[in-house]
């Protein structure tokens, strides 16, 4: 389930405005997340003339995706090897 951060209390959505994307970033990854390649709608935007939120439902459609899930997988598993990095039994 998708939260948006316009749901929360005023307080708290205020509070989050006051951080940068960096500083954002920078707590995800701090909590354990990728973030080097966070996708925004301006990639569908620039090429396709939509609404923020239908761009917003590409991107959800495009990284929920079985095909791109298993791309990654399969590139996590491919760079696991090349590293040494042994897989859990």
């Amino acid at each position: 389930m998708v939260v948006s951060l316009r749901t929360l209390p005023s307080q708290t959505l205020n509070i989050m405005k006051q951080f940068t994307t960096e500083q954002l970033r920078n707590e995800l990854a701090y909590r354990g997340f990728q973030t080097q390649s966070l996708s925004h709608i301006d990639e569908v935007q620039q090429n396709y003339d939509c609404s923020d939120e239908d761009a917003m439902d590409v991107l959800r459609e495009v990284f929920n995706s079985e095909y791109v899930r298993e791309v990654i997988f399969d590139i996590i598993d491919e760079v696991c090897n090349q590293e040494g990095i042994n897989k859990k039994k």
